[in-house]
């Protein structure tokens, strides 16, 4: 039994008023969006694919065909393509992709979902089955990352790669929270970590398996410049390229924790020393960046006598020092 198109609401121009409906949607960014626009979206949580039940099926020219103008995938899972593949080499396709006429370009069409499903009819030289809908391009995004959410599953990096790919173009956070039917916290730590370092995002990207806490761990970690000056190194080593992309993730996040943990200060040593005539009584104190000589005495000024007598002599005294340290070096070599 056909499923009912849950965007039918939105794409298909309503007489109430006298106006048509789809004439409404506009980009979520521009100035003055309407509630009534919003509130058309919410009625887009269900799945993508159900915009093309009960649509007429017509074969196109792969060739006539373009890309969308937003990337839904960050990497591409070769082993899964290539089980499509073989599917649809033996028993065709199945599944009817979406398009829109193309918005530049006359006479070709621009993909809405199924990329894979288009690259595959090319390779084995065969039509698209597809369904033609005329959409805007907010109509568009949503459906595209509505349907990628459900049929592919969508890992938790791929949708950070999307979410940061609109947030580029400048949709409104409700388009793209509709899109990938994600609450506004969900949204907020896909677009920070979309927002890592395409360097290391591009190295790292394939790790489809690394979950959500995972990528917002390291995306904390690469706030520190130090951390992420190591990063960027380490994507660059050999010897981690030839892992997995998880456990590189994994490696990379192993290393970054660990440099981040400062050794352990050493304990301050103590110690004393008084003169002979028990005038007074030296405290020393040595931590690892600071020496303290605290010179006190129950009585008479014999310890702050002492202590100037230190104090003037300190320039000398530190030349002695580095004399003697010189002469201990080359002695030793």
């Amino acid at each position: 039994m056909a499923r009912r198109n849950p965007f039918v609401t939105l794409m298909e121009p309503s007489t109430a008023g006298g106006r048509s409906q789809t004439s409404e949607i506009r980009p979520a960014y521009a100035a003055g969006a309407s509630r009534a626009m919003f509130e058309s979206i919410a009625e887009l949580h269900d799945a993508a694919d159900r915009l093309t039940a009960g649509e007429t099926i017509v074969d196109l020219d792969p060739a006539t065909l373009e890309g969308s103008f937003v990337k839904d995938r960050f990497h591409e899972d070769h082993e899964s393509y290539e089980t499509l593949l073989e599917a649809m080499r033996h028993s065709g396709q199945h599944s009817p992709v979406l398009v829109r006429p193309h918005p530049e370009m006359a006479g070709r069409f621009m993909i809405v979902f199924g990329h894979r499903r288009v690259r595959a009819a090319r390779e084995l030289g065969r039509p698209v089955r597809a369904v033609i809908r005329k959409l805007e391009d907010i109509e568009h995004v949503i459906a595209q990352g509505q349907e990628n959410a459900v049929r592919a599953n969508l890992s938790f990096i791929e949708k950070a790669f999307y979410a940061g790919a609109l947030t580029a173009q400048r949709y409104d956070n409700k388009v793209i929270m509709t899109a990938l039917s994600i609450t506004a916290s969900t949204l907020s730590v896909l677009q920070s970590v979309a927002a890592l370092p395409p360097d290391v995002l591009e190295m790292l990207g394939g790790a489809k398996s690394t979950g959500r806490n995972r990528w917002y761990e390291l995306k904390r970690l690469l706030d520190r410049p130090a951390l992420l000056k190591l990063a960027r190194e380490l994507v660059q080593d050999a010897d981690l390229l030839k892992l997995a992309p998880d456990q590189r993730f994994e490696a990379v996040l192993k290393a970054l924790k660990q440099s981040r943990r400062k050794p352990s200060t050493p304990a301050a040593t103590k110690s004393a020393w008084q003169p002979d005539s028990k005038a007074f009584a030296a405290e020393i104190t040595v931590a690892q960046r600071r020496f303290t000589l605290a010179l006190k005495a129950k009585q008479g000024s014999e310890a702050a006598d002492f202590g100037r007598y230190l104090s003037d002599r300190l320039e000398g005294l530190y030349r002695d020092f580095r004399q003697e340290e010189t002469s201990e070096r080359k002695h030793n070599r």
